[in-house]
């Protein structure tokens, strides 16, 4: 399994496991949640962790394609692209 896109939202990928499950972090396991409220999933961009659940971030990520304010304080956001 590929990158998954989901038009006009996110591009998904990091499953190295082809599952759909992903995969380990590079922590060797799951790895708590980095929120930062003042971090917005203003516009296209925008990489953040795909998870779970809380303090379920493995090796998936996904990358904005439009503004996602829905994702604002739930998703581990790291920073433009």
């Amino acid at each position: 399994m590929g990158p998954v896109t989901v038009e006009d939202f996110i591009v998904q990928g990091g499953d190295p496991t082809g599952t759909g499950r992903g995969g380990q972090s590079i922590y060797g396991s799951k790895f708590e949640d980095e929120i930062k409220p003042e971090l917005k999933h203003t516009g296209a961009g925008i990489l953040s962790m795909a998870n779970a659940g809380p303090n379920t971030n493995g090796s998936q990520f996904f990358i904005t394609l439009a503004p996602a304010p829905s994702l604002d304080g739930s998703k581990p956001h790291t920073s433009p692209i």
